[in-house]
Formats: C-alpha cells, structure tokens, sequence
C-alpha cells in the first residue's frame, strides 16, 4: 500500500485524512486491485488487496471494532477506490463506522451477509461508468439495501 500524503484540509475540525493510493498499475495508473476485464474484478487479488488495507489501516487486529465505535472511522473513494472501500466494509464490517462510495459496482456478493445497519453509508455518483453497465451499477444499492445500508 502506498501512502499518499496530501495538503489537502481536515474534511471536520479534529479529524485527520489519510489518502492511500493503490500499487497496482492498469495502463500506468494505480488501482487497489486488479481487473480481469472492465467491470470484471480479480476475486483473489481483491480479497489480498483489501486485507492488506484492513492492516495498513488497523494493525491490530484484535481491537478494530472497538476502534470503529469509539473512534469513528469512515472510509470512502471514487469508482476502484469506492470498491474496495465497500469490499472492506463487507468483508470486514466492524473495522469502518461510515462509508462515501462515490461511482462504486458491488465488489463480490458475500456468503454471509454482514449487518450494516448501525454503518452510516453513502452511495452517489455515476449511474454508469466508463467500466459498468447501467444494470451492474443499479445491483449496488438493490443487493445491499436489504443488508443494512451499504
């Protein structure tokens, strides 16, 4: 995981931002995780992908719900980075209090449904995408609005 240092401001007044950015490269720009084909994810390589950013963010493993709760983070991005912040969120539901998924597909459907209700989500952006299908884009929040709040 690379970290990516920004000048940009607090999004509150006591909060700090950490953007990280991928170290996959497709076509020489990075990504979290990679594609097999536009729309097509790597199931294995996101699943690596989004553990190590569950350690990156929390290193110790033992304490991420608690952390979650009384800390409140939130993760989010746009389009590869909303995907892996919502494979994060299903795969792994107590490490983020909050996510902004801006233009996101739904990463994987989970075997076991995770209880999103007490998550603060928001999904927005692209009904369609460079990448996506309207039909792909519309199965985000249809799959995971009988979930919790994905």
């Amino acid at each position: 995981m690379r970290k990516s240092h920004s000048s940009r401001p607090s999004p509150s007044p006591g909060c700090r931002a950490l953007s990280p950015r991928g170290n996959v490269l497709e076509r020489g720009a990075p990504r979290f995780f990679r594609r097999l084909d536009d729309g097509v994810f790597d199931q294995e390589d996101l699943a690596r992908r989004t553990e190590e950013l569950a350690q990156f963010f929390f290193p110790r493993s033992g304490r991420q719900d608690v952390r979650a709760r009384s800390h409140g983070h939130s993760g989010g991005g746009v389009s590869n980075g909303a995907n892996i912040a919502a494979s994060l969120l299903l795969r792994r539901p107590g490490l983020l209090r909050g996510t902004v998924l801006l233009s996101p597909m739904i990463p994987f459907e989970p075997d076991t449904v995770p209880d999103l209700t007490a998550r603060r989500c928001h999904r927005g952006g692209a009904r369609r995408g460079l990448d996506r299908t309207p039909a792909q884009a519309e199965h985000h929040p249809s799959c995971c609005a009988a979930r919790g709040r994905l």
